[in-house]
């Protein structure tokens, strides 16, 4: 609601009857009335913007451009073992479940150094930390979402090519027992890393301003 009041004469003179001429107006606004989600809800959210951020998804194009050419470099090898494997009939993949990660080590830490300060220099930057902890949100939950989707978006990163592999050995007709035991091990491996890699990326880029591209010296932490 908003009341219109009188306006003075030219001469600094208020109107005789001012009471009369007052209007007031109703301009639309009104108290919010429907569900409120809380903090799962919240949670919920700010995990799924920070996963599809890790891929550049929902942003610009160039974003995109370095993850998902870091993902397609973490699968390629992998694409590669399985034709060989396929086309010369071996007994064996090239490489175990276990170890791809490690051989693909260097791709996976330019993956960290490259999106885990974007995790949470976006939100320094543009400063709406303050606004996320005006929600019903701790700054627990936003510290628990923002590690879940960088270990969720690792995981994705490593897991994606052990699953070529395991898809490629039994088109080659390895033994299912054998492959299906080294890729459970190798998810569980990868897994691992990602929950080990994902906490330090996020650490260093909250202590680290510089890192993350920001001026500010403190961190949502």
């Amino acid at each position: 609601m908003a009341v219109e009041q009188p306006t003075a004469h030219a001469g600094g003179q208020s109107p005789a009857h001012a009471g009369e001429q007052s209007r007031i107006h109703n301009i639309g606004y009104r108290n919010y009335d429907g569900p409120r989600l809380g903090r799962a809800y919240a949670r919920r959210s700010l995990y799924s913007q920070s996963l599809r951020g890790a891929y550049g998804l929902g942003r610009s194009v160039k974003s995109k451009v370095l993850p998902m050419l870091l993902f397609v470099v973490m699968c390629v090898p992998a694409l590669i073992m399985v034709a060989v494997a396929v086309a010369t009939k071996a007994k064996d993949l090239p490489v175990d479940y276990t170890r791809y990660a490690i051989i693909m080590q260097a791709v996976i830490g330019l993956y960290v150094a490259s999106q885990a300060p974007q995790s949470v220099s976006r939100d320094l930057r543009f400063k709406t930390v303050p606004l996320y902890f005006s929600r019903p949100i701790e700054t627990a939950d936003y510290v628990r979402a923002k590690y879940a989707a960088l270990a969720s978006a690792m995981f994705i990163l490593t897991a994606a090519p052990l699953l070529v592999l395991y898809v490629g050995a039994l088109l080659a007709k390895l033994d299912f027992t054998d492959q299906t035991k080294g890729f459970a091990q190798g998810l569980v491996s990868v897994a691992l890393l990602s929950l080990l890699f994902a906490g330090i990326g996020l650490v260093i880029s909250a202590v680290t301003p510089g890192a993350a591209s920001v001026s500010q010296p403190s961190s949502p932490f």
